[in-house]
């Protein structure tokens, strides 16, 4: 799912310090998104509910539990790979961030 523009971004306010930290109607259904480096603001994400969290980490957990009995050279094996792989692609990743 993408960020989604809620109509609020203009020139003047597209660079923020910090997200607000009051807590709003529109807070319990969007969660606010920045860029992070330097705190543009980006939109909106649809805002999940517990049980759609732990839906999301389940596999996460199921993950680590297969990572973490995995040994070191398997380990670095698969990070070399990965390296290697946004090495080759890295124009391609930095059109997309």
């Amino acid at each position: 799912m993408a960020v989604l523009d809620d109509g609020n971004q203009s020139q003047e306010n597209s660079f923020i310090y910090g997200p607000p930290r009051e807590r709003t109607a529109q807070s319990e259904t969007k969660v606010q998104c920045y860029e992070p480096a330097i705190m543009k603001y980006l939109g909106y994400y649809p805002a999940l509910t517990p049980d759609e969290v732990k839906e999301r980490v389940a596999p996460a957990r199921k993950a680590q539990k297969s990572w973490a009995n995995s040994s070191f050279k398997q380990r670095h094996l698969f990070l070399r790979i990965i390296l290697k792989y946004i090495i080759e692609h890295q124009d391609l990743i930095s059109e997309f961030s």
